[in-house]
């Protein structure tokens, strides 16, 4: 329903593949919060694994990702997120990967887990859609 309603978010976060043999940092993924505060009290569904494209709601909050991972990166994550669709290639390699990595970033140290992360310099508008079939 969110896509068929063409919910507005920002996209804020974006990080490579992590060198080989590292689970990250970087954590190979895009991330958007979205204009939906309902999807935080969504409860955890399925044990889906995460896959290189999948788009995935993050436990508790109301930003979703989309997995860049292509070894595994993301093993394990399955507990905590959702996955509620996908983005295919070629947009994930040519849009994802291609343009929105290439974009300014800085890091940020998250104040309550202490995670690095790559942040943009400056957040894009973007807009959940349904897929064009």
């Amino acid at each position: 329903r969110l896509a068929e309603a063409s919910v507005p978010g920002r996209l804020h976060r974006a990080e490579p593949l992590p060198t080989a043999g590292s689970n990250g940092p970087p954590y190979a993924l895009v991330q958007f919060g979205l204009e939906a505060p309902t999807l935080a009290a969504l409860p955890h569904e399925g044990r889906a694994m995460i896959e290189r494209g999948s788009v995935c709601l993050i436990g508790s909050a109301s930003d979703l990702f989309v997995s860049l991972a292509r070894n595994g990166e993301h093993a394990g994550w399955e507990s905590g997120m959702t996955v509620l669709g996908a983005v295919p290639e070629p947009a994930l390699g040519e849009l994802v990967e291609g343009a929105i990595l290439s974009l300014p970033k800085h890091n940020f140290t998250h104040p309550q887990y202490g995670t690095v992360m790559s942040m943009l310099d400056k957040a894009l508008p973007c807009t959940l859609q349904r897929a064009r079939t």
